[in-house]
């Protein structure tokens, strides 16, 4: 499945069968209107599990499901995270069990839960004290250490 957000529309989240030639399904979309001010998305490695952030600190993290038995259709779990800030950009560990979540000062992470539910494991980058003021983005590095980096990127274990 491909999922999106829709920044223009009533809708926050359309996700699309991916059809076997990799090209997206238009005529069977699925709709979620889960909030307002949504601004991350986040799919698990098996496709199992969609998470929505909000760029609102009043929203927590939405967790979809794909339904067992179904063609790629989700439905809402109706589990809803708590953060307590604006969520700027999730992101899936490459082992799948992780969700780190950025806010521009720190990443937290969250655990993923064989069911898909996410505990909290705590706030483990001190970006803001490590890095300065409002990081932009994060992205795990293959290999883990790289050999050179541009100056507006740095890397942290």
């Amino acid at each position: 499945a491909f999922a999106m957000l829709s920044l223009t529309s009533r809708v926050d989240v359309e996700i699309y069968p991916v059809l076997s030639d990799g090209r997206l399904d238009t005529t069977r979309v699925q709709q979620f209107d889960i909030g307002s001010n949504a601004k991350a998305i986040a799919i698990s490695k098996d496709d199992r599990y969609i998470y929505v952030g909000f760029w609102d600190e009043r929203w927590p993290i939405v967790v979809l499901r794909r339904v067992e038995g179904s063609s790629g259709r989700y439905e809402d779990t109706g589990w809803r995270i708590p953060v307590g800030y604006w969520v700027w950009q999730m992101i899936v560990s490459p082992d799948g069990k992780y969700l780190v979540v950025n806010d521009h000062h720190i990443l937290e992470t969250f655990a993923i839960q064989d069911d898909g539910n996410l505990v909290a494991t705590g706030y483990k980058f001190p970006f803001e004290s490590v890095f300065g003021n409002g990081p932009m983005y994060f992205q795990f590095a293959y290999p883990p250490a790289p050999t050179e980096i541009e100056r507006q990127w740095q890397v942290y274990e």
